[in-house]
């Protein structure tokens, strides 16, 4: 289904909301002036006596004020409630809301329906603003602008001005043009079909300087990214409810602007600011991490860029990037060089005879942290991580994960025997996640007894450390 984008109010509707004063429509001339031309009914009253940027808006003339003697004041109400009237004057400040002024007409505007004393009593309807005339209205106040300022009075009056949001919200978008407006509805915004247009057209850029939005906005993405985001889900992850919501959000993205548009701008400094005590430089990071969540395909080459970098420097220049792995884990954590992954697939076969057919290719099968990751590894496969056990006995064990910063804790029980056996559950290699689990092996033949037992807890440890074990450890390794 298509979106549900929101409808404008027509200028004729808001005619009631105007006080009379012309911010949304200014009288017509009577006529007169050059040539005598004067209007003697109200078809006569056509476009050419409205000022620039005004128009008349309705084929009809009903109601009408009835005729009144020239000397008479038409009053705000006459104005504004009635499509025609006939004699009467106007008082000077009702035109000067017309915002080139009364100039461009083809005979001289009149604001008195006495035409030099002739043709007395001439006929006026109201010119409402057109295209033109909207640019140069101040969408708050209704109040003519002296320039042009169309692009500040779209992205006001679809509440992408966060200066005015609250006050073009609340005054149902009266002074807007009837083409652009918006609701605060619930965590989403309704929008017409032109502010969607508008919006694609803000998102290209940055706006966190400006009072303007840009690509930093939630705005600025798909419809089921804003949904993932606020159920704290990667898209695939929603549920068919959670898909319900998709039309009601017009303030989005397609899929494909979204996809162009973070290409563009989130480069690879971008998110290696991730973290940064610059409020700009952070938001920056934050949206393109979302960005790259939301596209993994076309993020992959910057973010396995941005990895390696991290990576590089944490194994080179381990006292300068101390923290650097797990400061970046939430985004790397699938996306290290090969090399990280090959060490632990390198650890599987050497600890536990694995064989090539026993490990999985994917990284998240692998390495525990990519199944939480913000990012995804797009090389992995949609299946399961399976379970396998791995059984061996170890003599010598050199463990070198470089800058992997990979943690795990097997507990030793000191009277186990030298045959192959025992248990050690675990579902992956983990990062930063300590679990223990207790080897009770009872085996008759060739028993180590020692009068006083008590547990050795072993802690495997990378940032480029190397360990060493010098005693039989008896491990089954289960992958899940």
């Amino acid at each position: 289904m298509p979106p549900f984008y929101k409808t404008c109010g027509t200028v004729f509707k808001r005619q009631t909301l105007d006080n009379g004063s012309g911010r949304i429509f200014v009288p017509s001339s009577f006529g007169g002036g050059e040539n005598n031309r004067s209007n003697d009914s109200c078809s006569e009253v056509d476009l050419n006596d409205c000022p620039t940027g005004y128009k008349l808006l309705h084929d009809h003339s009903y109601p009408q004020k009835s005729y009144v003697n020239d000397t008479v004041t038409l009053t705000d109400d006459d104005l504004k409630n009635n499509l025609c009237w006939e004699g009467g004057h106007y008082k000077t400040g009702l035109s000067d809301q017309a915002p080139w002024g009364f100039h461009g007409l083809n005979h001289t505007y009149a604001s008195n329906s006495k035409d030099n004393g002739l043709d007395a009593d001439n006929f006026g309807r109201p010119c409402f603003k057109d295209a033109t005339g909207w640019k140069r209205t101040d969408p708050v106040t209704g109040n003519k602008t002296i320039q042009d300022n169309e692009e500040n009075h779209k992205n006001a009056c679809c509440g992408f001005k966060e200066s005015v949001r609250s006050d073009i919200d609340s005054n149902n978008s009266q002074y807007c043009d009837p083409n652009y407006c918006f609701t605060e509805y619930d965590e989403y915004d309704s929008i017409s079909s032109s502010c969607a247009s508008q919006l694609s057209k803000i998102c290209e850029s940055w706006g966190i300087k400006n009072d303007i939005i840009g690509f930093e906005d939630s705005r600025c993405s798909t419809p089921l990214s804003q949904i993932a985001k606020k159920y704290n889900k990667k898209v695939g992850d929603l549920t068919d409810e959670h898909l319900r919501e998709k039309d009601e959000i017009t303030a989005a993205l397609s899929k494909n602007d979204y996809s162009r548009i973070g290409k563009k701008l989130c480069d690879k400094k971008t998110f290696l600011n991730k973290g940064s005590s610059d409020s700009e430089k952070n938001k920056k990071s934050e949206k393109c991490i979302l960005w790259c969540k939301d596209n993994p395909d076309d993020c992959k080459d910057v973010i396995q860029d941005v990895c390696k970098t991290i990576y590089d420097r944490s194994k080179d220049f381990p006292d300068n990037f101390p923290d650097d792995l797990k400061k970046y884990e939430d985004i790397c954590a699938c996306n290290w060089p090969d090399e990280f992954y090959k060490n632990i697939i390198d650890y599987y076969k050497t600890t536990f005879n694995a064989s090539n057919a026993q490990l999985s290719n994917d990284r998240k099968c692998l390495f525990r942290p990519c199944r939480s990751s913000n990012i995804i590894y797009p090389g992995d496969s949609l299946e399961e991580c399976e379970s396998t056990t791995f059984v061996s006995c170890i003599q010598n064990l050199n463990i070198d994960f470089r800058g992997s910063n990979i943690e795990g804790t097997v507990n030793v029980d000191g009277s186990q025997s030298q045959n192959c056996g025992g248990s050690l559950a675990d579902s992956g290699v983990a990062s930063g996640d300590k679990e223990s689990t207790s080897n009770n092996t009872n085996n008759t033949n060739n028993t180590n007894s020692q009068d006083n037992e008590e547990d050795n807890t072993l802690l495997i440890m990378g940032g480029g450390g190397f360990i060493v074990l010098l005693i039989i450890l008896i491990v089954v390794f289960a992958l899940k």
